[in-house]
């Protein structure tokens, strides 16, 4: 382009200028860029007049070699979720986390959710930042994993599968204080058969200490188990057990000693599938 008089382009505009394309300024005459150049090319300009742009919107050079490298990097995970106060005070840093899963999501926390990968440690880790619903997208492997005060919420597409070398699949962990504790766990699938050990527990919940309690509420679970608990009656070859409590105190307090008591313990629309009687078994509670 000829410019044979002073021309000023206003900064809405952005000039982009490729390759080949020339300016022309006649002498005695100024091309102004008010707004962003971004140029392909390091000649862009030619002529005995004076072009002008503020350095701070001249932008980038789009040469090929910059194309092809932007076309060929690895793309980055966008931190749409960035580090919370209750990740630094773990602490966590951002090598710890990925910040494009949210919260709740296991992925965050390193979760391979592959169902062959031992997630534990990546569960323990967002329960160590207080989350309060863990949400499952997939099939995880987990050993011995503490719920902590967190709830498990696997969105009809769940799954926990025993890893190698397991003993429980979920603990549901001591609580200490007056303070009532409980625990959601809905909505997924636990299979506690594991592939290569066969006595490992599907839900444990442990002993409540002095003056607490520990509960747990599990709604809409499909629970796969196989040897678990196995308890020998005396004079009979013993059974199994396809839920545990393991020395559970249930306390039921009320205020109006009129008044019925609560539910202490509820089973509600539950099949169970197995050739011998005692499928439930409750022991030792107090």
């Amino acid at each position: 382009w000829t410019i044979d008089d002073d021309l000023t382009i206003a900064s809405n505009f952005s000039c982009y200028i490729f390759a080949g394309a020339v300016f022309n300024v006649s002498a005695g005459k100024t091309l102004t860029f008010s707004g962003p150049v971004l140029r392909e090319s390091d000649t862009w300009t030619s002529g005995s007049g004076t072009v002008t742009h503020s350095s701070d919107r001249l932008g980038v050079e789009l040469t090929a070699s910059l194309i092809d490298a932007a076309i060929d990097a690895t793309p980055t995970a966008l931190s749409i979720y960035p580090l919370s106060t209750a990740e630094l005070a773990v602490p966590l840093t951002a090598a710890d986390v990925d910040e494009s899963y949210n919260y709740d999501d296991p992925r965050r926390y390193g979760a391979a959710m592959d169902g062959a990968t031992d997630d534990t440690a990546a569960f323990n880790k967002q329960v160590s930042v207080g989350v309060q619903t863990i949400k499952l997208y997939g099939t995880y492997a987990v050993a011995d994993f503490d719920i902590g005060d967190s709830s498990i919420d696997g969105q009809n597409i769940g799954k926990f599968v025993a890893y190698t070398g397991a003993t429980d699949v979920l603990v549901v962990p001591n609580q200490t204080g007056d303070s009532w504790h409980y625990r959601y766990i809905k909505d997924l699938e636990i299979d506690a058969t594991g592939d290569s050990i066969r006595t490992v527990n599907g839900i444990t919940i442990d002993r409540a200490g002095a003056g607490g309690a520990a509960g747990i509420v599990i709604d809409t679970c499909y629970i796969r188990f196989a040897n678990i608990h196995r308890y020998n009656r005396i004079g009979a070859s013993g059974h199994r057990a396809c839920c545990v409590v393991v020395h559970h105190e249930i306390n039921l307090l009320r205020q109006n000693p009129t008044e019925k008591l609560s539910t202490a313990l509820r089973v509600k629309c539950v099949t169970l599938r197995r050739g011998r009687s005692g499928c439930l078994h409750c022991h030792g509670l107090e």
